[in-house]
């Protein structure tokens, strides 16, 4: 497999050979894989600021890795050449998790894009090292569930008004987001982040894929530890959706927290973000508290690169993981590590460590 790197502020793009763009911010360890809700494309998260406080705010719990799923905004030509199913959208995540060098990831999945996440976990059990699946669905239209809140019958609505673009003023907004009511610059933003997602016209296929598809018969497949978090006063897709899930997943833990905004971004955070927080420390100690030394990566001795290079290697990543991770040669990632042991004044990673972590302690 080819990638092409380009950089991007604080986060590195790319692209797999079979042209299915990410996106990685410069964070740490472990790695998030990150699928939005509804067909929101990267580019349009960042212009919405919520959505990127958001972001960041995972992206402080780990590396957090983005992509466009095939046929959705910056990979719209890699969904033309023939119908593209769910399997597709996992086995696209599975090689954007290789392209960055990633052997597992926690998959955090917003609302329909749960179901992506689901298919992944099902398929590529060996990527998924958790499983977060907020506000999520089994599938809109799913027998009972279509009754089951407001949102499949505004899906339904939106997908009869294709032929003639996408709506300016959509419907159902202040069922996703009540705390903003009517906000006509969240309503801008999710008309314009459609539009960035790729042309209505044409687009019923990736739709009915991304809003209308049925991952019931994954669910049992599913073996990574999971958690399933909803908002009790979700009227979009009411919390029988997240409890459906989380009854058919083995050994799936249900979170309901206060609150009626689908939208995660949007109202309360600071209780979900404790909730993945404490999820992912509870379930995968061995991941987040792998660290045999307390690397401080902004140690004032180090350089940015330095310090993130130094951290990795204190996780017990190889100088060839760390390459990967951080689109780097293997080589410059040891000419990272000779200076950083330079400036702290050793000879080996391990007191290079030990170095950094006795500086943040004192």
């Amino acid at each position: 497999m080819r990638e092409h790197w380009a950089s991007n502020g604080s986060a590195r793009v790319g692209a797999t050979a079979s042209g299915v763009s990410y996106e990685v911010l410069a964070g740490g360890y472990p790695d998030l894989l990150f699928v939005p809700d509804g067909l929101l494309p990267m580019a349009a998260l960042a212009q919405f600021p919520p959505y990127e406080v958001f972001l960041r705010r995972l992206d402080a719990l780990g590396r957090l890795i983005r992509f466009d799923r095939r046929g959705i905004g910056a990979s719209a030509r890699a969904g033309r050449e023939r119908p593209v199913g769910l399997a597709d959208w996992a086995d696209d995540a599975l090689d954007v998790l290789a392209a960055v060098g990633s052997t597992s990831a926690i998959v955090v999945a917003l609302a329909e894009g749960a179901m992506t996440a689901i298919a992944l976990a099902a398929r590529h059990p060996e990527s998924v090292a958790a499983l977060v699946l907020i506000n999520a669905t089994p599938g809109p239209s799913v027998g009972p569930l279509a009754r089951r809140g407001e949102g499949p019958r505004y899906i339904d609505h939106l997908r009869s008004t294709l032929p003639q673009g996408w709506t300016p003023d959509l419907p159902g907004l202040e069922v996703i987001a009540p705390s903003l009511g009517r906000d006509p610059t969240f309503s801008a933003w999710l008309t314009d982040g459609f539009r960035q997602a790729g042309d209505a016209r044409r687009f019923l296929p990736t739709f009915d894929v991304a809003l209308r598809s049925d991952v019931r018969a994954y669910l049992t497949q599913v073996r990574a530890p999971t958690l399933v978090v909803h908002r009790r006063a979700n009227r979009w897709f009411s919390a029988d959706h997240g409890r459906v899930l989380a009854r058919a997943i083995v050994g799936a833990r249900y979170v309901e927290l206060p609150g009626a905004d689908h939208a995660p971004y949007i109202g309360a955070t600071d209780e979900l973000l404790s909730a993945i927080r404490w999820f992912a420390t509870d379930t995968l100690p061995s991941t987040l508290a792998s660290l045999p030394v307390s690397v401080d990566a902004t140690d004032p001795r180090l350089t940015p690169r330095q310090g993130q290079v130094l951290q990795l290697v204190g996780a017990g990543l190889t100088d060839k993981e760390v390459a990967a991770r951080m689109g780097l040669s293997p080589r410059t990632v040891q000419k990272h590590l000779e200076l950083a042991y330079r400036r702290l004044g050793v000879r080996n990673r391990t007191t290079a460590a030990l170095a950094s972590a006795r500086t943040r302690l004192t």
